[in-house]
């Protein structure tokens, strides 16, 4: 059984990522962390090929410009809260953008 097809879309997504991102990233658009209420726009994944687990290391949360710049980060931040306390992580990364502007921070699991 192939994961990675012969052609299309995927194999040219794969082709075209750097060596280090290729085999060890996946971005997941619209991710659950286990409860549907707490869903984000884009998640970082990174592959573990020691442990072979997939860790989630960056949430992302999108907005239009109208949109309550608190509002976005609440949920980055429970997303991200959520994934250390599943995952027993030391922390991880969130971002926001709302309209053109963004903000990116580091989570601690002891923040």
């Amino acid at each position: 059984m192939r994961i990675l097809p012969r052609e299309g879309v995927l194999r040219k997504l794969y082709q075209d990522a750097p060596a280090s991102w290729g085999n060890k990233f996946i971005v997941v658009y619209e991710f659950p962390p286990n409860n549907p209420l707490t869903w984000v726009d884009i998640v970082v994944r990174e592959y573990s090929q020691d442990h072979n687990i997939l860790t989630s290391i960056v949430f992302t949360e999108r907005k239009k410009l109208k949109d309550s710049r608190r509002e976005v980060e609440e949920q980055a931040d429970d997303a991200a809260r959520l994934a250390i306390e599943q995952n027993n992580l030391a922390g991880v990364y969130a971002m926001t953008t709302v309209g053109t502007g963004f903000r990116i921070w580091y989570m601690s699991a002891e923040a």
